[in-house]
């Protein structure tokens, strides 16, 4: 009897310390978007540009210490390092987040980022993997929308004329389920889409990044 209340006793000890890692966990996570919040609200306060992108920088990479998991921060530190054409800790940042979760928006930030840093090959092997997450997931879902990321793809791995090229090819397969008013629309945006657009805002903006991880 006296065994068997020794092990109920470490088993509720053992209760009580998984439960205590959790909560703590949560109370880490909660600070962290706590402090990923302040962060993108420090960037459209009052002072010198810089100084409050520095600033905003400061508080992310907090959050990111108490939780590496709120992806968040590292997309929102990768955007501020842009702002401050610091390119290579922008990469660094990259890998760090893709090491925790891939994401097509991601990618195509590293993508761009090496190529302004002069890593034309990587650049370019990055691109080819964000082609074929977005081939692949337009051949699983053929439409309009997946096949404009595919054409945004193939403007990253070539150019715009290869991606144009591409887009009107694959666009008669929508004729009847799309209007010419969308597809023109699309056209109109590979015509006048540049890298530097893309490195400026979320890439998602224009590719809404198939959310399945198995594509990934």
């Amino acid at each position: 009897m006296k065994i068997r209340l020794i092990f109920l006793l470490l088993a509720l000890g053992s209760i009580q310390t998984f439960s205590q890692v959790k909560d703590d966990k949560e109370v880490k996570r909660k600070r962290a978007v706590e402090l990923n919040n302040k962060a993108v609200k420090t960037i459209f306060s009052a002072g010198k540009r810089d100084d409050l992108f520095r600033q905003a920088i400061q508080l992310l990479d907090s959050a990111i210490k108490l939780d590496p998991k709120v992806t968040a921060s590292y997309q929102n530190k990768i955007q501020d390092l842009i702002a401050l054409d610091r390119y290579s800790e922008a990469i660094s940042a990259a890998n760090a987040s893709l090491a925790i979760k891939q994401d097509v928006g991601i990618l195509i930030y590293k993508g761009i980022l090496l190529e302004k840093t002069g890593q034309i090959r990587l650049a370019k092997k990055t691109y080819k993997k964000v082609e074929s997450i977005f081939t692949k997931f337009y051949n699983a879902h053929p439409a309009l929308g997946p096949l404009e990321r595919v054409a945004i793809a193939k403007f990253l791995v070539s150019d715009r004329t290869d991606a144009l090229t591409y887009f009107e090819k694959e666009a008669t397969k929508f004729v009847y389920s799309s209007s010419e008013k969308d597809r023109d629309k699309i056209k109109t945006e590979l015509s006048t889409i540049t890298k530097d657009m893309l490195l400026g805002k979320n890439p998602t903006i224009y590719i809404h990044a198939p959310k399945n991880p198995n594509l990934l």
